[in-house]
């Protein structure tokens, strides 16, 4: 929904703020502390995502606040799902199981958000129908599961930190999909996303006793 009232950019950009929230709540709720380390490099991956989309928030685009508080929120819920899976029973169940629960409470979400969706579909062409599948086949029964499996072996805070890789991730396929030329700035913001994530997920060194 939120998408119906800012911009892609501005979306991408406040969504992916969920591993800022999931650092906050495993310091407070998980014991995973937060280190100088840590928070350095989540800098570092913000900075590298800012300099992504900076070209899309400028003046003249038709983002509202309606628009960037949903999407806020959408990180902040993101967050959420990690943290009570880690808090949980839920982090001793198999991935498959999570998947079943999240599909299952989706399911009921869906039916209540409907009636504000808009009108219903009437005319199914072949552009939909190709990304429906491919968000039930690959992204629902693939890497939703591998995502889960994931969360219930390696801290929650390391693992949302990758997150920060999604949106360059579609600005690069934009580049090589719809021929939208890359620029300094994707550079740059690869760089210090991957110097974020090294230092991030680098083992702690361990002192000889």
């Amino acid at each position: 929904i939120g998408l119906e009232y800012t911009t892609v950019a501005r979306n991408t950009l406040l969504v992916n703020t969920m591993p800022f929230w999931v650092l906050i709540g495993g310091h407070f709720l998980l014991g995973e502390r937060i280190n100088a380390r840590k928070l350095g490099g989540l800098v570092l991956a913000f900075c590298g995502l800012a300099a992504v989309f900076s070209d899309g928030i400028v003046a003249g685009n038709t983002a509202t606040l309606t628009g960037d508080l949903l999407s806020l929120g959408s990180g902040i819920l993101w967050a959420m799902t990690s943290i009570v899976i880690k808090r949980s029973k839920l982090v001793e169940t198999s991935a498959e199981k999570l998947l079943l629960y999240q599909l299952a409470g989706a399911a009921v979400v869906g039916l209540l958000v409907m009636p504000f969706a808009g009108p219903p579909i009437r005319a199914v062409t072949a552009l939909p129908t190709l990304a429906l599948l491919f968000q039930s086949f690959y992204i629902v029964a693939f890497t939703y599961v591998l995502w889960f499996w994931l969360l219930t072996r390696y801290p929650a805070a390391g693992l949302s930190s990758f997150a920060f890789l999604s949106p360059v991730f579609g600005v690069l396929c934009g580049a090589v999909l719809l021929g939208e030329p890359p620029t300094v700035r994707i550079f740059l913001a690869l760089g210090l996303i991957a110097a974020g994530l090294i230092i991030v997920n680098r083992p702690r060194r361990q002192v000889p006793a």
